[in-house]
């Protein structure tokens, strides 16, 4: 049987690995990144963040005041994440988009 330490690096590193925020990388001037790709991750982040909103209600609900001030830095990190990955994305779409 697993132990629980085990378990929670083996989710944190899960974790952090869908988090990461990936490289942009070239060859021969062409970018991985497209356009469609940047709006579908953009739509991606946006409907996580959706998902989460029952997260900050549900902070009334913890009665320990420290367990609530964790979760609550917990929900306040991971939307500074969410607002990097945005300005990241957003850049992507800004460099792609044709010049007129």
């Amino acid at each position: 049987m697993e132990s629980s330490n085990t378990k929670n690096t083996e989710e944190k590193k899960e974790f952090e690995q869908a988090e990461a925020i990936p490289e942009v990388t070239e060859k021969s001037g062409d970018s991985k990144y497209t356009v469609d790709y940047a709006l579908g991750m953009l739509e991606k982040i946006m409907e996580q963040m959706n998902d989460r909103s029952y997260e900050i209600g549900s902070l009334e609900e913890i009665e320990d005041g420290n367990s609530r001030i964790v979760a609550a830095e917990a929900i306040k990190s991971k939307e500074e994440t969410n607002r990097k990955l945005i300005d990241f994305y957003q850049g992507i779409i800004k460099d792609l988009k044709p010049s007129k």
